[in-house]
């Protein structure tokens, strides 16, 4: 979701973005995604991997791993929002839902469109 957030606030789809930026997408980089959003939020530094070779795409991310996705994203779109875990909507610390998680890039997507 970052990847694709941060691709349309810089005007690009995804794949558009790959091919205009010339970026590699290596899809054998994880054992357990050949998302192309997965494994580009990881080049761009906006996600990191669980260890060497897994992504973990199943597992629910933490408020301090969204954070620091939100951080990652708003920071390459040269924007300074700097989250913490106060703007996080919801009361459970330990996950982040999928639709908190959304709600959040929506603010950086609103942010960077009308920077």
């Amino acid at each position: 979701m970052a990847a694709e957030v941060f691709c349309k606030a810089k005007g690009s789809d995804p794949s558009d973005y790959i091919t205009q930026n010339n970026i590699e997408i290596d899809y054998n980089r994880f054992d357990d995604t050949k998302n192309v959003y997965a494994l580009l939020a990881c080049r761009l530094g906006i996600m990191s991997k669980t260890d060497d070779n897994t992504f973990s795409p199943a597992r629910g991310i933490s408020y301090d791993e969204a954070a620091a996705m939100l951080n990652n994203t708003s920071k390459r779109l040269g924007l300074s929002l700097n989250f913490t875990l106060a703007d996080f909507e919801g009361d459970e610390r330990p996950a982040l839902s999928r639709e908190q998680a959304y709600k959040n890039l929506c603010r950086i997507y609103e942010a960077a469109v009308s920077k």
